[in-house]
């Protein structure tokens, strides 16, 4: 299967989201800038990209695996959690639907800033302290925490980004390899 073009997605509707700007591409997924058609809101939507080499069966158990997590995930309702509105698929690459964040992540912020004082540190430890027990309490293991995961919604409001990706990402069952880490993309 040919992986859809990044600029030929523009413009395209995806379940109930218009894309309306391609906003950037990582190793496994691109992102755009999405308008949802009924309240108009602007979401982002990530729209990830299976490896072609992939077989069928291996395509069949990633889209299993993709659909259980996403449906599972989006039940996380936490405001230290980034909310997961809706996901799907257009053609066989699947997609998830969260808010589009503006002011950055963690990273940022730390690249800004260098060293950090205790003062600044607390309180982010304590929302994403929050975030990640709520989650753990809904059985929800989030496994890839790291600043870049850790979003900005507000100057000194954070929402830990990425449940769910730890084991809708993983090749264990899909791929057979010897390396090290391989159970992650």
């Amino acid at each position: 299967m040919q992986t859809p073009s990044v600029d030929q997605l523009v413009g395209q509707v995806l379940g109930n989201y218009r894309l309306e700007r391609f906003l950037g591409k990582g190793r496994l997924n691109a992102v755009y800038l999405a308008r949802e058609l009924t309240s108009q809101r602007t979401d982002a939507l990530a729209l990830y990209l299976i490896p072609e080499r992939f077989s069928i069966d291996a395509r069949d158990i990633f889209l299993m695996r993709f659909r259980k997590e996403a449906a599972a995930i989006t039940t996380l309702d936490h405001p230290h959690i980034l909310p997961v509105y809706a996901y799907g698929e257009y053609g066989s690459y699947p997609y998830l639907v969260t808010p589009y964040m503006t002011q950055g992540s963690l990273a940022d912020v730390l690249k800004r800033k260098g060293r950090c004082e205790h003062a600044f540190v607390q309180p982010i430890l304590e929302q994403l302290v929050a975030g990640i027990a709520y989650a753990h309490g809904k059985g929800f293991i989030h496994g890839t925490l790291k600043p870049a995961n850790v979003l900005l919604l507000t100057e000194d409001t954070m929402q830990v980004a990425g449940f769910g990706l730890m084991h809708m990402l993983q090749q264990r069952g899909i791929e057979p390899n010897a390396q090290p880490y391989t159970h992650l993309l």
